[in-house]
């Protein structure tokens, strides 16, 4: 099998899906029972399509991932893969998929239940533990040759907070909070190319979520409610874990997002942690450092006004923190 490292370390030459190795439809049986039995990849084998390599440079791909942010990142900053660069081994590379771990092969076979052949370890598993093959190549650089990583900035482009608004001071307060809030989810300076790729996409989450509950969430006492159903409808990642990810980074700017499901046994889930349009809910609240219950009903408030006032384009002027609405109209 050819011998070719994709940006992250996989190694595309010995991928069973590499164009090379999926020729006959036996290969394809092949293929798609090891990736379902060990990777949990259930890919038809007549869906299955020939790839040529994370390496081959873009304009000549056929078969491609190219929305990978760590494939973007070392072109962005001129490197055959990460093990050149001054940032590696950094948490985007050894994030990008499950088997970007030391013990990928205990973990699976703990998963399993049972020991993992030798062939099926070196033709499903082994090629995609990218971080051995780029610590390995990292051992044969010398330090001149590693490229220094291009920093970027993840920013947002918020309307400024408007002056002389006929508001008391509580709750011009409670705006300011909600102002601050959209300015800063997911600003970040100093970062790499991949890390920017991810915290742009999940800045729009964040909005997006803040958006749903603040149009669509119930009163419950001091607390917004949003159903599953709803917050689906919006757009938003309906993955239980991306979920999560998402309300631990609103908690670390005062706003908590507890999701209320069912007991275990309830087909809520997907077999894969997918969300259900079903059986759970988020319950919000704020934290009294940033205003508590008043600016949860703010935020709310100024959804109502935004959906008034602009229809269909409200979310947008909400992610911008457009907040002329508080203004009387003349």
């Amino acid at each position: 099998m050819t011998r070719m490292l994709a940006m992250c370390g996989c190694d595309c030459g010995r991928c069973p899906s590499f164009k090379s190795n999926l020729r006959t439809a036996a290969d394809r049986e092949r293929v798609s029972a090891g990736w379902e039995k060990y990777l949990g990849a259930r890919i038809r084998p007549d869906r299955l399509t020939a790839c040529d390599g994370c390496a081959v440079p873009t304009e000549q791909r056929k078969n491609a991932y190219l929305n990978c942010r760590v494939r973007q990142c070392a072109l962005y900053n001129g490197v055959p893969n990460c093990a050149w660069c001054s940032a590696y081994p950094c948490e985007d590379v050894r994030g990008v998929h499950e088997l970007q771990r030391e013990d990928g092969r205990r973990w699976i076979e703990k998963r399993i239940g049972s020991p993992i052949p030798e062939p099926d370890y070196l033709a499903f598993i082994e090629p995609y533990e990218g971080i051995k093959h780029l610590d390995r190549v990292r051992a044969t650089l010398d330090p001149a040759e590693i490229v220094q990583m291009r920093p970027v900035s993840v920013g947002a482009r918020i309307a400024p907070f408007p002056t002389d608004l006929k508001l008391s001071s509580t709750e011009q307060s409670a705006y300011r909070r909600i102002h601050q809030l959209l300015s800063s989810l997911e600003v970040h300076h100093g970062i790499s190319y991949a890390r920017k790729l991810l915290l742009v996409k999940r800045r729009r989450q964040l909005l997006r979520l803040l958006w749903a509950v603040a149009r669509y969430g119930e009163w419950d006492g001091s607390r917004l409610r949003l159903s599953g159903r709803t917050y689906l409808d919006q757009g938003i990642s309906a993955i239980r874990a991306q979920l999560g990810g998402l309300c631990e980074t609103l908690a670390d700017h005062g706003v908590k997002c507890e999701l209320i499901h069912p007991p275990a046994d309830a087909d809520w889930l997907t077999p894969t942690g997918g969300l259900r349009r079903r059986d759970w809910r988020l319950s919000v609240s704020c934290a009294k450092r940033i205003g508590g219950a008043a600016t949860l009903r703010a935020l709310a408030g100024y959804a109502a006004m935004l959906a008034e006032r602009f229809g269909d384009k409200a979310c947008s002027r909400f992610a911008r923190a457009e907040m002329s609405v508080l203004k009387p109209a003349d």
